[in-house]
């Protein structure tokens, strides 16, 4: 009968059926602070991009010169008119936008793991001015503990936003 009572090894018994609950959900806690952190940085770089966009929207007769310095996928837009300067105006303002994203983040996140679609889209009202612009942006998170490695390979964070054009 004192065998039956005996409570040794209880405690060491309790420990290893809870641990494992344990670290999974400290692991749970830690990976989802690292994808709310992503989050909140890439809403603030897509908001700012959009609003950077916006911005060289309104004045893209004037930021021209220097919109393109330095970037590769930009054209000369001089001597086009019409639908063809808009589009010209329209990809190179998607290379600076996408340059800018990346220079917001680049002390926070990996930039390889940034991708940008689609390009901006521009909604005009009939007449050829721009009213809004919408910027998407997508990050790749991998996990950071090798727990979670094994369950998930990537965590895909995507923002978006839609910025108006006031005058």
């Amino acid at each position: 009968m004192k065998l039956l009572r005996s409570e040794r090894g209880a405690t060491i018994t309790e420990v290893a059926l809870i641990l494992p609950v344990l670290i999974l959900f400290l692991t749970a806690i830690m990976e989802g602070g690292h994808v709310l952190s992503t989050w909140m940085v890439l809403t603030n770089s897509t908001r700012e991009t959009a609003r950077w966009l916006v911005a060289a929207q309104q004045q893209n007769s004037a930021l021209f010169g220097t919109i393109c310095t330095g970037l590769t996928g930009c054209q000369n837009c001089s001597g086009r008119s019409g639908s063809s300067l808009s589009s010209c105006l329209e990809t190179n303002l998607t290379a600076a936008a996408q340059q800018n994203e990346q220079s917001l983040v680049k002390n926070l996140l990996n930039t390889a793991n940034l991708s940008f679609t689609p390009v901006p889209s521009y909604t005009d009202d009939g007449s050829g001015s721009v009213t809004s612009v919408t910027w998407n942006t997508t990050y790749n998170v991998s996990p950071v503990t090798p727990v979670l490695q094994k369950l998930v390979s990537t965590f895909h964070v995507y923002s978006s936003t839609t910025m108006r054009v006031e005058a």
